[in-house]
């Protein structure tokens, strides 16, 4: 998401990219940016959530495994939102973004379970996908 992720730039070396960086209030974002914005938070908040990204304000790595559930399913309905009024390209890119929590999602869970994969807890089945409204029972 070319309006929502964190490219790792920093204001210091102009954005990684030769150019500076300007701060910009959120309230004066248009409300797709916005909502594409706050996407890419609450994917930031699951992979931290997974145990696969440290938390930049205490520096450490811990996992929330319901908690992630949540900023997926959260990532998933921003997401359907989005779909028909941004970019296409935007929407690939979310769509990939929200593949790879999922997955992820479905492994972290594993791992706290045993190996075996995470209950839905909507329908009492096994997920097929971990988190985010699609889900298979086995």
């Amino acid at each position: 998401m070319t309006s929502g992720d964190d490219t790792g730039a920093r204001p210091e070396d102009g954005g990684g990219r030769g150019e500076s960086l300007t701060a910009v209030p959120l309230l004066a974002l248009d409300t797709k940016a916005l909502v594409l914005w706050f996407s890419g938070v609450l994917a930031t908040r699951a992979w931290m959530d997974l145990g696969l990204l440290a938390d930049p304000v205490h520096g450490g790595v811990s996992k929330n495994i319901e908690d992630a559930r949540v900023a997926i399913d959260g990532v998933g309905s921003l997401l359907e939102v989005l779909r028909g009024k941004v970019d296409p390209g935007e929407v690939r890119e979310l769509e990939r973004v929200l593949a790879d929590l999922r997955l992820n999602f479905v492994r972290q869970a594993g791992e706290e379970t045993g190996g075996e994969a995470p209950t839905d807890t909507k329908t009492g089945g096994e997920t097929g996908t971990g988190a985010g409204g699609e889900t298979s029972t086995d």
